[in-house]
């Protein structure tokens, strides 16, 4: 089991403790797998699982939520999507509803370092216009850099007004914070009690940091790059996306926004 995984289930299990104990509580049905919940308002948080049944958290169910209002129109449990030809692929989506998307969608889940692969900084040519949807949940932020490369490569993989469902950590203020604009041939290494990051740029030279962050705990998925969110928003329109950010809470689903920070957004590839 990875260390992702790992610490998704501890997650689980520490919101399901959190469950029983009394507060205000809000009913919603799971859009990702139809179960009715009642649950603690305070649960309802980006990452916490509050879902009973499939742990979804208040990420994914505003995945799904925007995924279903951009291809039907409307917001729909999974299982209640109308039969369609619509084509999409997940970027390491979680189980939880990549599973399901895939019975009810021309949809397949993909991932940076296990069949069935996509780097999405060298995507499959044969791919370029044929999708109608992707999805990309807290990815972006991990990618190599020039960032900005994969986002153009993303864009050219929809047809002409398909969509992408995307979600990425970013703040209202400030700039954008590249953690390692050189980074190209690197490795970790273990000195003493630390874990350590050696790279050596394009032109040879040598760069150490020891001030790791990671997604999923340590030795995980490094945290390359925190957005600002009118430059991101920038950014994306410069790749050729129109950008809508649902920030709205849609509570018959459990979707609650409670602050700015981290919507999720449909990007629309502009045709051209």
């Amino acid at each position: 089991m990875s260390a992702i995984a790992r610490f998704e289930k501890a997650l689980a299990r520490r919101c399901r403790a959190l469950l029983s104990r009394g507060a205000t509580r809000i009913r919603f049905t799971c859009n990702v797998c139809g179960k009715l919940n009642s649950v603690p308002m305070k649960l309802l948080g980006r990452e916490l699982c509050s879902c009973s049944r499939c742990d979804s958290t208040v990420r994914f169910r505003s995945l799904i939520h925007a995924l279903s209002c951009e291809l039907f129109g409307e917001s729909l449990v999974i299982r209640d999507f109308p039969v369609s030809t619509f084509r999409g692929i997940g970027m390491s989506d979680a189980d939880n509803h990549a599973k399901r998307l895939a019975k009810v969608l021309d949809y397949e889940n993909t991932f940076f370092d296990e069949h069935p692969q996509m780097d999405i900084t060298r995507p499959d040519p044969s791919l370029r216009d044929k999708l109608d949807f992707i999805i990309s949940s807290d990815v972006f932020e991990h990618v190599a850099p020039p960032v900005d490369e994969a986002f153009g490569s993303a864009c050219l993989m929809l047809k002409p007004d398909g969509v992408m469902i995307f979600s990425i950590p970013y703040v209202l203020q400030g700039t954008t914070i590249e953690h390692y604009p050189n980074l190209y041939d690197f490795e970790f290494v273990q000195r003493q009690e630390k874990l350590i990051l050696i790279n050596r740029t394009r032109d040879g030279k040598e760069e150490v940091f020891d001030d790791l962050a990671f997604h999923g705990g340590p030795g995980s998925t490094l945290e390359l790059r925190l957005f600002e969110r009118d430059d991101l928003v920038a950014r994306l329109e410069t790749a050729g996306f129109s950008v809508k950010i649902y920030g709205d809470n849609f509570s018959k689903h459990g979707v609650v926004c409670h602050d700015g920070h981290s919507h999720v957004m449909a990007l629309r590839r502009i045709p051209v």
